[in-house]
């Protein structure tokens, strides 16, 4: 955990910082402690990297832009990183259901987040579908109506079934200003 001076600091210098905190690393990883601490964050920073990659490099069939991104992360009090798996029926409601019952994100409730960046991945043999889209996804929004919801899927050549989510969720330093008033 960085000092309140070195984030004030980085937070003058940067449009967005990551701060992995030690008891996310506890909750993601039993095994988390001071001598293993440093391997179990870089490998929470790696996988939040290669999230950040998929979105802004993998050429995908409804694409956002990468201000979209950055709006989610921006001015943000609290952001966590994610993902979720379906191969069930209501594939994309049931991945997002999945995302938030990640540890990384189940110690809020999901309506607590004001932005919210939903980030799909389906094999080629099994693209989504705007049926899927019409039951699962403004499921979703019916959901959080309070939420800004940027959107994109993309086809991945590896995956053989279902779907896979990154999900990015932020509570801006507006929203998380309301809350604490």
């Amino acid at each position: 955990k960085i000092s309140i001076d070195s984030e004030i600091a980085i937070r003058k210098l940067a449009t967005s910082t990551i701060v992995l905190e030690n008891e996310m690393c506890q909750t993601l990883f039993p095994d988390f402690n001071l001598s293993n601490a440093f391997h179990f964050s870089h490998r929470l920073l790696a996988q939040n990297c290669n999230y950040f990659e998929k979105i802004i490099f993998t050429p995908c069939v409804l694409s956002i832009d990468i201000s979209d991104l950055l709006t989610v992360l921006r001015d943000s009090e609290k952001t966590v990183i994610c993902d979720g798996r379906s191969s069930k029926p209501n594939r994309l409601y049931d991945a997002f259901q999945n995302a938030c019952t990640h540890p990384a994100i189940n110690s809020f409730h999901i309506d607590q987040f004001d932005k919210m960046l939903l980030h799909y991945n389906c094999p080629k043999s099994d693209t989504i579908t705007m049926k899927e889209i019409e039951q699962d996804f403004f499921r979703i929004i019916a959901l959080l109506p309070n939420t800004s919801i940027p959107w994109t899927f993309c086809i991945d050549e590896e995956l053989v079934e279902g779907v896979d989510l990154i999900l990015i969720a932020s509570k801006s330093n507006k929203a998380v200003k309301h809350l604490l008033s």
